[in-house]
């Protein structure tokens, strides 16, 4: 309401937040021990194929090797040929979208700043590939952000659904990855 008093013109308005806690609960679902592949149901067989190849590693191994990518500098620096980035690229997005609008908590978005933004009405609305680089953005977040939409018209709608019924917006785009 006060968007709309002070500028009445705004209808719509987006956040660019980081995704706190994603690679924590990366490293959880993909690695045990630092050697073991846990959870085979985040990928599919293909992704699992084009990881191992990519990685030149045993199925077992590949958790281990996708999360050491952020402790050095291949991935920053592009050594990564174009169609490995998006073999990359396709994972990571995939798995960030599981985390930002699947990944529940009682009922609640696990991430943080999810949580936040759709309770106060936002709708999930795209995520952003390589969007914070820094040593804390690769810690956090893999380096991928998330924009939060903020639409004056569903606000309130989205609010309450979100406090009634636990459930948060998803734009099909984020579905998708």
């Amino acid at each position: 309401r006060m968007w709309k008093r002070d500028i009445p013109e705004i209808d719509t308005f987006s956040t660019l937040s980081p995704i706190p806690g994603f690679r924590k609960w990366m490293e959880q679902k993909l690695i045990h021990n630092k050697t073991t592949f846990v959870d085979p149901s985040l990928f599919t067989n293909m992704e699992r194929e084009e990881l191992t190849k990519l990685f030149k590693c045993q199925t077992e191994d590949m958790g281990h090797a996708l999360i050491s990518l952020f402790d050095n500098n291949i991935w920053t620096e592009g050594k990564f040929k174009q169609e490995e980035e998006e073999v990359l690229k396709g994972v990571l997005m995939g798995l960030a979208a599981r985390y930002v609008a699947e990944e529940k908590h009682r009922g609640k978005p696990l991430c943080p700043v999810a949580r936040f933004h759709c309770k106060n009405g936002a709708e999930i609305f795209r995520l952003n590939w390589k969007a914070d680089l820094s040593r804390q953005g690769m810690q956090r977040s893999a380096g991928i952000m998330v924009n939060y939409l903020y639409r004056l018209d569903s606000i309130q709608e989205n609010h309450i659904k979100y406090e009634l019924y636990d459930s948060i917006k998803i734009n099909d785009s984020v579905m998708k990855l």
